[in-house]
């Protein structure tokens, strides 16, 4: 009878165990479920919060540092995500890293005008990120004093002066010359990337590179437009993404220069409604075939095409008739 007893005392006691493992099971899974749940929230309004901030930025220029919880997001062309929660950018164009792990945000924006303003081209890093410039040229210098203060950034003259400053991402910018890494930065924890400019601020060429295996690969060719367009492709580490989001670029460059191609009609029309000697019909008249055909290529221009330096052309020529126009005192085209 004391053994039976015995046994039973046991044997609740283990039921008693059982049962309250049960339920702490129920109970972490719940406050899993419940942080799982917390989390994807914390997700949601992160991403919903860049998108607005985003898109508010595609008007405006401006330069601006954000907190936020940590977080990795990922870039591609057409959207961004954190953890998971993807939100699209349509025809924003947004020129980053592929990837940030961070907890603050530099977003900065440039206007970028052909010569009419097309869009405000958004540009987006971290304090994790460092940029080095070197050249020794005037533009090399004013691209530079450009991005100094609106993100991480040095520059150099020689490639030698660079400082190793324990970063674990480095792009190199240079300028005129080819790529080459700094002794102070050989280091095999480290990203590092490089782009090589060549040309001015209107227009020129640009070369992508990776760091691999102790050398730097090229990754392919392409070309800036304007200042803006070459701002793209400092913060755009891979050749693909600057593509695409100029890509974007173009199409509003075909957009609104139709627009302006039907305001040159509406300004024919006013001034041709007036019958005595008239200064800025003369004016519009003279110029008239240029106008059009200048905006006529702006706006059938595809960014594939390598005949850069005839749009550029193109939009220097509006911009010269326009001066003129203000010069007038006539109605601008734009």
């Amino acid at each position: 009878m004391e053994k039976k007893g015995a046994v039973e005392i046991q044997f609740n006691w283990i039921l008693v165990l059982v049962i309250g493992a049960v339920v702490i099971i129920i109970f972490m899974g719940f406050i899993s479920n419940q942080q799982g749940v917390s989390a994807i929230s914390a997700n949601i309004l992160t991403a919903s919060s860049l998108d607005a901030i985003f898109h508010g930025y595609e008007g405006i220029d401006i330069s601006d540092a954000i907190g936020m919880p940590k977080s990795k997001i990922n870039f591609d062309c057409d959207s961004f995500s954190i953890n998971g929660i993807s939100k699209q950018l349509g025809t924003l164009s947004v020129f980053s890293p592929v990837y940030l792990e961070t907890d603050k945000l530099n977003i900065l924006s440039f206007g970028w005008d052909m010569p009419y303003r097309i869009t405000n081209f958004v540009y987006i890093t971290s304090p994790d990120v460092r940029y080095v410039f070197i050249g020794n040229s005037d533009f090399a210098r004013e691209v530079f004093e450009k991005a100094k203060g609106k993100i991480r950034a040095d520059g150099f003259t020689n490639i030698r002066a660079v400082e190793d400053e324990n970063d674990r991402r480095v792009r190199l910018i240079f300028f005129e010359q080819n790529p080459e890494m700094p002794e102070s930065l050989n280091r095999l924890d480290l990203s590092i990337s490089a782009l090589k400019v060549d040309g001015d601020k209107n227009s020129g060429t640009l070369e992508f590179f990776d760091f691999i295996d102790g050398k730097f690969e090229s990754r392919g060719k392409s070309y800036y437009v304007k200042e803006a367009s070459l701002f793209g492709a400092v913060f755009s580490d891979g050749i693909d993404s600057y593509k695409c989001n100029m890509e974007k670029g173009f199409d509003k460059l075909k957009i609104i220069s139709q627009i302006y191609n039907k305001r040159i009609n509406e300004i024919m029309e006013k001034y041709n409604t007036i019958e005595e000697n008239n200064v800025c019909r003369d004016f519009y008249q003279d110029n008239l075939l240029t106008i059009f055909d200048s905006i006529s290529y702006l706006s059938s221009f595809d960014f594939k095409s390598p005949d850069y330096e005839n749009i550029i052309k193109a939009a220097d020529e509006i911009e010269k008739i326009n001066n003129e126009a203000d010069a007038l005192s006539c109605t601008l085209i734009y």
